[in-house]
């Protein structure tokens, strides 16, 4: 009977710390991550989205004022729609995340479109369709500026300022050229310029080839030359144009990994620019030096900010949830956050819209040199 009385009276304190426990104890929730599968033809993104946003986690779960942990869950997708909504909808069912860092991709987002909106659950991304948010899709948040706005201030600064009129728009024949082609278009005839030749091009990494389009181009009266290639492009891209000897002004989109690469810009004129959404400047230095330290070079540039930043705005918006942790809830913090990241200040409208700017840099001596700033109105 002693025995009995005792064992009860270890019980009575030992149940109410265990209760305590998982009442004031640290609680977790699941965040997935969805990326292309690797292999040997597969894109770099994912190994730079899973990288940092890996980095991030790790940076929140060790500061000890953060209660709640993240559980990372790293899922990889297919190139074929219907690869991608099995993988999607496999994802929500079984690991039931709270949210989703999902791709860079235009393609694959529009694939999942009725997906996430019948699921609800947060999908951040940072894929630059300007349709992407304008489809009424409550569950999509856009972490990089989108296509419209970029083109907005790229052409305001071509027209208003170096006051070029006259444009030719060489793109990547992909949902994501074709976008921005059309926005270009729009955008030029709304500020007084006019696009007089525009050329798609087969998208090929850092295997395409645009040299039967200059040759198109330099038959053109266009006074200046907007290129807005994928990611990786714009080397070989630049090194065409070099080849070609053709020397119209032009603006690059994006597109380069490393800026600072060993004559990467010799021979090419001080009147050419880039349209950034990444440049390294003193506010962003400190996560420029400890993402190159720990994965290199290739990790910096506007991809890996944009997931980093999202990721840490997805941790504060769950942190900021009073009641039970659901994707409704993480919904709706997302709406009311705000955020200063790597690539600027971040806000989300209606449409889940959050940055409005962009770099503005020109080559000067072979080497780039920030204008300006822009901030979309």
């Amino acid at each position: 009977m002693r025995k009995f009385i005792h064992l009860l009276m270890i019980l009575l304190i030992i149940i109410p710390l265990v209760l305590l426990a998982g009442c004031w104890g640290p609680k977790e929730v699941t965040v997935s991550v969805l990326v292309q599968e690797s292999g040997p033809n597969s894109p770099p993104h994912s190994k730079w989205i899973w990288n940092v946003v890996s980095l991030a986690a790790d940076e929140w779960n060790s500061e000890p004022m953060n209660k709640i942990k993240i559980k990372l869950d790293k899922v990889e997708h297919p190139s074929t729609p219907e690869g991608i909504k099995n993988t999607y909808n496999n994802v929500i069912k079984g690991k039931k995340p709270v949210a989703i860092l999902g791709s860079p991709y235009s393609n694959v987002v529009f694939t999942l479109m009725e997906d996430i909106a019948e699921s609800k659950i947060p999908y951040l991304t940072a894929a630059t369709n300007e349709k992407i948010t304008k489809s009424g899709n409550k569950a999509v948040f856009r972490v990089v500026t989108h296509d419209k706005t970029a083109c907005k201030i790229a052409i305001k600064y071509v027209v208003n300022v170096l006051e070029k009129k006259k444009l030719a728009v060489l793109y990547t024949d992909n949902v994501f050229g074709q976008g921005a082609k059309d926005s270009i278009v729009e955008v030029a005839s709304e500020m007084g310029g006019r696009v007089v030749k525009s050329l798609p091009y087969k998208p090929g990494g850092d295997k395409v080839d645009v040299r039967n389009q200059i040759e198109e181009l330099k038959e053109t009266d266009a006074e200046f030359l907007l290129i807005w290639p994928d990611v990786g492009e714009g080397v070989p891209i630049l090194a065409q144009i070099k080849e070609k000897q053709y020397t119209i002004p032009f603006m690059v989109r994006n597109g380069i990994l490393n800026l600072y690469a060993d004559n990467l810009f010799s021979e090419i004129h001080n009147d050419s620019y880039l349209s950034l959404d990444f440049f390294r400047t003193a506010e962003n230095m400190e996560w420029v030096v400890k993402v190159e330290t720990k994965y290199g070079k290739d990790h910096v540039h506007f991809i890996p900010a944009a997931y980093y930043d999202g990721a840490n705005i997805l941790f504060n918006a769950i942190k900021s949830v009073s009641g039970k942790i659901t994707p409704n809830s993480v919904r709706e913090q997302l709406r009311k956050i705000t955020y200063s990241g790597v690539l600027g200040d971040y806000r989300f409208d209606e449409n889940g819209d959050s940055l409005k700017s962009s770099f503005i840099v020109q080559i000067k001596e072979e080497r780039p040199e920030l204008v300006k700033i822009e901030i979309s109105e």
